[in-house]
């Protein structure tokens, strides 16, 4: 056949507009499909929250084995700082600050000039 003729053949056959009643005929179908389908009776949020759940558990899970993982590479023993606490130290710096401010007048700054 030459092109012509497959041209002619084409033109003729399609048709631009689809026949009646047809995009109604997809749409029901559709419909009734998705209504079957078992993840629309199951619903969104219990789907949802169970991957939130095995989320939370995986991530723990993983938590725990880098934890022990870098335990092991520490000898199983976790350096820890501590500082000496002295209830004393703390009264004497109060006490300084205290002083600090006491001999500087309330509203004598000298960069601020607003007040």
């Amino acid at each position: 056949m030459e092109d012509k003729k497959i041209e002619k053949l084409l033109r003729q056959a399609w048709q631009p507009t689809p026949p009646e009643g047809m995009r109604e005929r997809v749409l029901r179908r559709s419909r009734e499909e998705f209504r079957r389908s078992r993840w629309v009776k199951v619903g969104w949020r219990p789907i949802f929250a169970t991957i939130a759940i095995v989320m939370v558990l995986a991530t723990g899970i993983s938590d725990h084995y880098r934890q022990v993982r870098l335990a092991n590479l520490m000898d199983g023993a976790s350096p820890r700082i501590s500082a000496p606490f002295d209830p004393s130290s703390l009264l004497k710096q109060r006490e300084e600050i205290a002083s600090l401010l006491a001999m500087t007048p309330a509203g004598s700054l000298e960069g601020d000039k607003s007040l």
